[in-house]
């Protein structure tokens, strides 16, 4: 999306732009507004935020991916090999959780969000805690959700890679 879209000219957007507004890549987001994520070079240290980001998701999620906890909170895993599933679920868990935090650190820079803000805008905070409930977000996730996650992962300098690409596209 392009800085030429038609919005209202009192759009949550345009009131909560903060004095240092970048203009970046434009990702429509759940309110159905476009939002502007500045280029991450724009942020001083944004490489050592990043970094750190990733490895605190990594690290979240690692002690919750074996065969007793997938089994505990996905209900069952089917008889063999699970690392393929294991893998698959960590690689996406961790994808949602850079994207979030790290989308979340671009979006603060440009606009006066809270991180209740950046829930609601960005609804892809997922957990692993959240499979077991079918009332929970991750089963109500959306094309719209994953087309969102995947710009902002895409902003951030995140490749998902195909096999991911494929894990996530088949939700």
């Amino acid at each position: 999306m392009d800085g030429q879209m038609n919005r209202l000219p009192q759009s949550a957007e345009i009131l909560s732009r903060r004095p240092e507004w970048l203009e970046g890549t434009w990702i429509t987001l759940a309110d159905g507004q476009a939002w502007s994520f500045p280029p991450p070079t724009a942020i001083p240290g944004y490489q050592e935020i990043a970094h750190d980001a990733a490895r605190e998701a990594v690290d979240n999620i690692l002690p919750l991916l074996n065969v007793d906890a997938i089994r505990r909170q996905v209900g069952a895993i089917a008889t063999g090999d699970p690392s393929g599933v294991l893998r698959g679920l960590g690689q996406m868990f961790a994808l949602y959780q850079i994207a979030f935090r790290l989308g979340s650190i671009l979006l603060r820079h440009n606009y006066n969000a809270t991180d209740a803000d950046c829930d609601l805008l960005m609804p892809f905070n997922y957990q692993l805690g959240d499979l077991p409930d079918p009332q929970s977000r991750i089963h109500k996730t959306t094309p719209e959700i994953l087309a969102m996650s995947n710009a902002i992962a895409a902003s951030i300098g995140v490749d998902i890679g195909p096999e991911l690409a494929r894990i996530v596209g088949s939700n």
